[in-house]
C-alpha cells in the first residue's frame, strides 16, 4: 500500500530521522506512529489527573469549615 508524501517539510523530517537512526524510511515511519500511539494511550484523562488535588482541597475546606472544637 503506497503512500505519497507531498509535503516537502514532512519528507525532509522523515529522511533526517531515517538518517539519524540509521533505519529505512518505512521503519522510521512505523516507529514514529507506534511511539505517538503509545503516548496517546498512556495519557491519563484530565479528571483522573486532578482527582488527588481535588480530594486534598476538599479535605482542607472541610477542616476549615469545622469549628475549633470539632477538629480531629
Amino acid at each position: 500500500m503506497p503512500y505519497h508524501i507531498k509535503d516537502p517539510e514532512v519528507d525532509r523530517l522523515i529522511r533526517e530521522l531515517s538518517r539519524r537512526r540509521n533505519k529505512p524510511i518505512i521503519d522510521v515511519i512505523r516507529d514514529a506512529c507506534q511511539e505517538a500511539l503509545e503516548r496517546e494511550k498512556s495519557k491519563q484523562p484530565f479528571l483522573e489527573r486532578v482527582e488527588p488535588v481535588r480530594r486534598k482541597v476538599r479535605a482542607l475546606l472541610d477542616n476549615e469549615s469545622k469549628s475549633p472544637g470539632e477538629a480531629a
